[in-house]
């Protein structure tokens, strides 16, 4: 609830038509496991629990901006079982909204003078945003392989899972030498977490999962699933023919 009333705080603007938006996004919250992270790493040492709050807010910031953005890109019309931002409101405003959930984390941040937490996280969103880029290259590309799986989760992932874990590690009193084992922790996390949720995709169903079940493979994003799945003696062949780019 400390993230969720902050979070509320800092992005209210007493403008009707912007808050309009931001409180619809803020109803559907998700399971906070960034600034959880961040709070949880900061707790093994002293820290300032100020400090400690807003980064946790602007990681979350972050995460919910690059959810925005990404239901631009994948046309997504869900997103936690409700109408995605772009499906209510278009395109043009989801962008800005994205944008203004960035630039209210980097103000946060800014506020408390911390450079080196600033620096990992304007590092982690270039890195994200290469990932969605590489992404959308490798798009339908049934030939990629478990190092490029693995590479674009990192980029679009378990970058962030990592860099909470090191901001958070940041705010308090953690040896250097710990900090970049802390990191390495959520870097792994980050990874497990993404290929848990590519085998939900085919597994689960929509309203457990809260977006349409088997839209990766629907917008061409080849998932770990997939790959091991073309590499199976049995079946490998048969769903090669299926997932030909003018078959999908």
């Amino acid at each position: 609830e400390i993230i969720k009333d902050r979070i509320k705080g800092v992005l209210k603007t007493n403008i009707y038509d912007i808050d309009t938006i931001l409180e619809y996004l803020q109803a559907k919250s998700g399971k906070m496991i960034r600034p959880r992270l961040v709070y949880l790493t900061a707790s093994l040492y002293p820290h300032n629990k100020i400090l400690t709050r807003d980064i946790a807010v602007a990681v979350e910031l972050i995460h919910m901006a690059s959810l925005v953005h990404d239901d631009i890109i994948d046309n997504a019309l869900l997103r936690r079982g409700c109408e995605s931002i772009n499906s209510r409101w278009g395109n043009q405003t989801s962008v800005l909204v994205g944008d203004y959930l960035f630039a209210t984390a980097f103000s946060l941040i800014n506020k408390h003078q911390q450079n080196e937490i600033m620096t990992s996280i304007t590092e982690t969103i270039q890195i994200m945003c290469s990932g969605e880029i590489k992404q959308l290259s490798i798009a339908f590309d049934i030939d990629i392989s478990e190092e490029d799986y693995y590479d674009k989760t990192f980029r679009k992932t378990a970058c962030l899972f990592a860099s909470s874990c090191k901001v958070g590690a940041l705010t308090s009193s953690m040896p250097v030498e710990e900090i970049s084992v802390i990191e390495q922790y959520g870097l792994c996390l980050g990874y497990a977490y993404q290929i848990i949720d590519d085998v939900l995709d085919f597994v689960s169903d929509s309203d457990l999962l809260g977006k349409p079940v088997g839209n990766d493979l629907l917008q061409g994003n080849i998932t770990l699933p997939v790959i091991l799945a073309l590499k199976d003696d049995e079946h490998g062949l048969k769903l090669r023919q299926m997932l030909q780019k003018d078959n999908i």
